[in-house]
């Protein structure tokens, strides 16, 4: 199933699109720092219970794995962008 998402600035302009489609990850910008991520690991924030504290933290994702598109939301986010789509 094909999804599109935007990747938007703080001044409400669209800087990046990313399509997926299954494994398969696009790019397209006119900003170069978005289109290097093309096939690039992607940070994915996740907690974990440890001896009762919650810790927050990232691990890294790579392409063709099932939380990627999670992975790419969460960079985009890193990057200052609001993702929508």
């Amino acid at each position: 199933m094909k999804k599109v998402l935007v990747g938007i600035d703080r001044d409400g302009e669209t800087v990046v699109t990313v399509t997926m489609d299954g494994a398969k990850v696009e790019f397209s910008s006119r900003d170069r720092r978005f289109t290097e991520l093309h096939l690039k690991p992607m940070k994915l924030r996740c907690r974990k219970l440890a001896g009762g504290i919650v810790a927050d933290g990232f691990r890294i994702v790579r392409p063709g794995d099932a939380e990627y598109s999670e992975a790419v939301i969460d960079t985009l986010e890193e990057m200052g962008l609001d993702v929508a789509g």
